[in-house]
């Protein structure tokens, strides 16, 4: 980003252009914070780009149209009542309702979706693992990913109902938080051709997507509120993927990636006002 601002530094331009830094993007967060630039500027367009993993280095990868999931992080709390580990049923430990609820988080993927829909156990925790100790409260973690917002709602609701019998059999109270929410991001058709036509200009080779990365983006929430696209650069074919230990940032790639986004900034095609 601050590469393309020097780039466009006393470059007269067709129209005005804003540069977003945007914090929290790991957590779905950061866009809430910023979209309503949108709004106060009437930005018409907006783009973004993302480092990709497993396809050829400076690439430029897209996908039409629906290009990341929906997710979710779904923590589930039962409280009960702690009791000595020789006397059991003087309390009432969630660790049995919690398994159930596990069982049932996949059970609920053998259904039949629209989209791909993903229920993914990221915690499971009853007690801190004292022999002496029967715990009296316990959490389950989930992810929740699916092309289809509605799908992710469903999930979720069929979730919290079935905790909720759960809890009320077994006399204990439940409790959910949600966050790190992230909507679908969904590219427009016409402003991912205008990224394609900038890169042709400028040589850049491009390669489609043939299914949508999994991982979830907030860059679709600005989607919802204005046209733009999601395009991304490879990284190299081998090179570590995303948020494992061994991934590091291919620097090489960002000269390209200030030359998609200053190609974009100077398109005349329109007088509008665009990110």
């Amino acid at each position: 980003m601050c590469s393309l601002a020097l780039s466009l530094e006393g470059v007269s331009l067709p129209h005005s252009v804003y540069l977003i830094f945007q914090p929290g993007e790991e957590t779905g967060a950061g866009a809430k914070l910023c979209v309503d630039l949108i709004r106060d500027e009437s930005i018409a367009e907006i783009y973004a780009f993302h480092n990709l993993s497993g396809y050829p280095a400076g690439t430029l990868v897209y996908r039409q149209g629906l290009t990341q999931p929906a997710s979710e992080g779904l923590s589930i709390c039962l409280q009960g009542k702690q009791s000595h580990a020789s006397a059991p049923e003087e309390g009432r430990n969630p660790a049995a309702a919690l398994a159930q609820i596990a069982v049932y988080s996949q059970q609920l993927l053998e259904k039949s979706y629209c989209g791909m829909v993903l229920c993914t156990i990221t915690g499971l925790n009853a007690g801190a693992g004292d022999f002496g100790i029967s715990p009296g409260e316990g959490t389950i973690d989930l992810t929740l990913r699916a092309e289809q917002e509605e799908e992710l709602k469903q999930l979720e609701r069929k979730l919290l109902q079935f905790s909720s019998q759960q809890a009320a059999t077994t006399g204990l109270t439940m409790t959910y938080h949600i966050s790190d929410a992230f909507p679908e991001t969904r590219n427009h058709d016409s402003c991912l051709q205008r990224v394609l036509c900038c890169a042709q200009r400028e040589g850049i080779p491009t390669l489609e997507m043939d299914r949508l990365w999994r991982a979830s983006e907030d860059f679709g929430l600005y989607l919802k509120h204005c046209p733009g696209a999601m395009f991304y650069l490879g990284n190299g074919m081998d090179h570590p993927p995303l948020h494992s230990v061994e991934y590091d940032f291919n620097d090489s790639i960002l000269p390209i990636a200030v030359r998609i986004m200053t190609a974009l900034a100077m398109d005349k095609r329109d007088g509008g006002r665009r990110k």
